[in-house]
C-alpha cells in the first residue's frame, strides 16, 4: 500500500503537474490571442473615430451646402419675383407706348387736317384781303365821283 499510495501520490503530482502545464499554456495562450484583439479593438476603435470625424465633417459640409443652397433658393425667389415685377412693368411700358404711337399718329393727322385747313383759311384771308383793298379801291373811287358830283353840282 506504501507503494501504491507512492505511485497515486506520483501519479496525482504528474496529473497535477500535467494541469498546471496546461492552465499555463492556455494563459500564454490566451495572454497572447486577447492581446491580438486588444490591438485589433483599438485599431478598430482608432478607426471608428477617425470615420466618426470624418462624419461630423460630412455633416458640417452637408449643412454648410443646405445653408447655401437655402439662400440660393432665398435669391432664386427674389430673382423671379423682380423678374416678373420689370416683365409687367415692361409690358405695361410697351401697352403704355403702343397707345401713346396711337395717340401720336391721331395728333399727327389732326396737325395735317388741321395745317391743311390752315393754308385754306389763309387762302381765303388772302382772296379777302384781295377783295378788301378792291373794295376800298371801289369806295375811294366812289368817294371820288361823289366828290366830284359835289363839287360840279
Amino acid at each position: 500500500m506504501a507503494t501504491l499510495k507512492h505511485n497515486l501520490n506520483v501519479s496525482f503530482l504528474i496529473v497535477l503537474s500535467i494541469i498546471i502545464l496546461f492552465g499555463a499554456a492556455a494563459t500564454i495562450y490566451f495572454h497572447y490571442t486577447l492581446s491580438d484583439l486588444s490591438n485589433k479593438n483599438a485599431v478598430s476603435e482608432s478607426e471608428i473615430e477617425k470615420l466618426e470625424l470624418q462624419v461630423a465633417e460630412s455633416s458640417a459640409n452637408i449643412e454648410d451646402k443646405s445653408e447655401q443652397l437655402a439662400i440660393r433658393k432665398e435669391r432664386e425667389e427674389d430673382l423671379s419675383t423682380q423678374f416678373t415685377d420689370v416683365s409687367t412693368e415692361n409690358k405695361n411700358l410697351k401697352d403704355e407706348n403702343t397707345g401713346l404711337q396711337k395717340d401720336l399718329e391721331t395728333v399727327r393727322k389732326e396737325k395735317a387736317t388741321l395745317e391743311n385747313e390752315n393754308a385754306g383759311l389763309k387762302s381765303k384771308n388772302a382772296d379777302l384781303e384781295k377783295d378788301i383793298k378792291t373794295l376800298k379801291a371801289e369806295i375811294d373811287d366812289l368817294e371820288d365821283e361823289i366828290a366830284a358830283l359835289q363839287a360840279g353840282s
